[in-house]
């Protein structure tokens, strides 16, 4: 986050990486803890396409519209900041399952 610091976007990038690391976590949830790659199927759902997709184009909304950024207390930022943003976002399912692998090879 040193970056973000040092473009006072440090607010800005803590409310959209939280905000988009929900959608990440709906996979994990989605998939009730298995393999994404086995169950990628799974992941193919309109159900599941809207829910995933939705806080996607609404952060991207409140992050590039000025008025909507306003109203949120946050900046408007450049594309490539936001892809940033959804990159360390999901980070968040990549330590989840990290953390899952541990902890089954820990029990061995």
């Amino acid at each position: 986050f040193q970056f973000f610091l040092e473009k006072n976007l440090a607010s800005t990038a803590a409310f959209s990486v939280l905000a988009l690391s929900q959608s990440f976590i709906l996979i994990d949830l989605w998939l009730n803890s298995r393999s994404i790659i086995k169950h990628l199927h799974l992941l193919k759902s309109p159900a599941f396409l809207l829910a995933f997709f939705i806080p996607f184009f609404g952060q991207w909304l409140i992050t590039t519209v000025p008025e909507i950024s306003q109203l949120f207390k946050v900046q408007v930022v450049p594309v490539t900041v936001y892809l940033q943003f959804v990159i360390i976002a999901a980070l968040v399912l990549f330590m989840i399952n990290t953390t899952r692998k541990i902890r089954s090879l820990m029990r061995m």
